[in-house]
């Protein structure tokens, strides 16, 4: 009781003083004993930022022996955080959906969270122009971590900036991450005193590469990418510039992705997506389907373009990967650069329009009749004599005669009318 009053006369000092210069305590100037704080001392104290106050309760939680997260914020007219809140990490309770599931495919997770009501609130002070704490929660309904384990809590977890950048070091150079968490653990007296996990330092490495790519740090790019080639047996790549340099084409593939292609190979898809990618340049996906019916990843290529060359080029890297296997058949989107590329990189496969690109086209050229007629066309097992029967009468009946688009459509149907498909292998 007498150390309390100790900490709060010092504190209402420290409070008085700082509110002569227009604020209040900040907590850094008490770091040293905030686990000993009570409720009352800790509301005392205010905060330069939202950054600072996170510090203080990341500090806070972790002398104290919990985890936090992050609840709820709200922002001004300009976006500026002007209320935050943190709570225990074992506040609130697991969706009920997730613990009632009766086909579960994995084993359940550890209850975690059991309604703890521990919690920090701080909201921006015009007066004093600081962060002040609105509300303050210190009790737990559980158990606190001991000291020697609360360096694994995930909120405390994490790769220092010195750490990383000799990871990254030694990743570029092949260096498996397993190794390198040995030889950190080694350097720091054991795994228990590295302060994170490798599953926290493959996040970090990735996160570095990420922000490389953001940047369009080509050299980062190929650096990694030579990194991963030299640390696992059998992963690909390549890569082409142009006169200034610049990289134009990128393709990469792993050992997986390159063993998975020779035993479900036969059917390939080949698509683009337009620009979503931190480049803004479009992506090549390259996939088909495993013996289980689930879509499997044969490799990526980036490109800065769209033509045909560029797309032979990423067929010809892509079957010099594969050790020259060609696919019997290939699905695309359409595009016409992408179906040039296919007849002269591999003329032998059987080339078929991606279903789900067509329909979705169709909503976007056609009317909602014709929609749902064109469904049924297109997967009718008939002569080809029957089919142009049908299909003259569904154009006649939705008025589509003089419509462009379901002409080119027309002209097209060898490569999406299963009556013209039929003996081919799509794997579905």
């Amino acid at each position: 009781m007498e150390e309390m009053t100790v900490h709060i006369n010092e504190l209402v000092e420290l409070s008085n003083k700082s509110a002569k210069l227009g604020g209040g305590i900040s907590w850094r100037t008490i770091v040293d004993r905030l686990d000993k704080l009570s409720s009352y001392e800790i509301q005392l104290l205010t905060f330069d930022s939202i950054e600072d106050a996170r510090e203080f309760y990341l500090c806070h939680s972790k002398m104290v022996g919990f985890g936090l997260r992050e609840r709820d914020e709200k922002k001004d007219q300009k976006g500026i955080v002007t209320y935050k809140r943190w709570v225990c990490n074992r506040e609130g309770f697991r969706n009920s959906k997730w613990l009632n599931l009766v086909d579960r495919k994995k084993k359940a997770k550890r209850l975690t969270r059991v309604g703890c009501l521990a919690t920090i609130i701080v909201q921006w002070n015009k007066d004093i122009q600081k962060f002040t704490i609105k509300r303050f929660n210190m009790d737990h309904n559980h158990q606190l971590a001991n000291q020697e384990f609360v360096q694994f809590l995930r909120s405390h977890r994490s790769v220092n900036p010195a750490d990383l950048e000799h990871v990254i070091l030694m990743h570029g150079v092949g260096i498996r991450i397993p190794q390198i968490v040995d030889l950190q653990a080694y350097q720091a007296g054991g795994h228990n005193k590295m302060g994170y996990t490798e599953k926290d330092l493959r996040n970090a490495v990735d996160q570095f590469h990420r922000n490389a790519l953001e940047v369009g740090d080509a050299s980062q790019v190929l650096a990694y990418l030579d990194g991963r080639a030299n640390g696992e047996p059998n992963f690909f790549y390549k890569y082409a510039v142009d006169v200034e340099k610049r990289l134009i084409r990128l393709f990469w593939t792993n050992s997986q992705s390159r063993l998975d292609y020779q035993y479900f190979g036969d059917v390939l898809v080949f698509y683009s997506t337009y620009r979503t990618n931190a480049y803004r340049k479009p992506l090549v996906i390259l996939a088909g389907v495993n013996h289980h019916s689930v879509t499997t990843i044969f490799g990526c290529a980036l490109i800065a373009d769209e033509t045909e060359d560029t797309y032979k080029w990423v067929l010809e890297t892509f079957l010099e990967a594969m050790e020259k296997k060609a696919p019997i058949s290939v699905v695309t989107d359409g595009d016409g650069a992408m179906r040039n590329a296919i007849k002269a990189v591999i003329p032998y496969a059987r080339h078929r329009l991606c279903a789900w690109h067509l329909k979705r086209n169709v909503v976007t050229n056609t009317n909602k009749g014709f929609v749902l007629d064109f469904g049924v066309a297109m997967d009718m097992i008939c002569s080809h004599e029957e089919f142009e029967r049908r299909w003259h009468l569904l154009v006649e009946k939705h008025n589509l005669r003089d419509n462009q688009w379901v002409v080119d459509l027309y002209n097209k149907r060898e490569k999406w009318a299963a009556a013209f498909l039929r003996g081919h292998f799509f794997a579905g």
